[in-house]
């Protein structure tokens, strides 16, 4: 038996003109559940980043979040 690789979304928009247009979280999540479907990926986790900024503070996901180890 074939045990399905995991995966997790990562959604995030940076701009305001994002979030109302075609890269929208709900967009993203649609397209992504997609995409792991048509892989047999099992999504485990979908964690969500809908503040509009355009800096480098993205939260880190530790080895630990994601389910592995470091």
């Amino acid at each position: 038996m074939t045990v399905p690789l995991r995966a997790a979304l990562y959604l995030r928009v940076s701009t305001a003109r994002q979030a109302e247009h075609d890269v929208s979280i709900p967009d993203q999540k649609r397209q992504g559940e997609a995409y792991c479907a048509s892989r047999g990926y099992q999504l485990v986790e979908t964690y969500v980043e809908a503040g509009a900024s355009a800096t480098n503070e993205t939260p880190r996901v530790s080895a630990h979040d994601r389910g592995g180890h470091e």
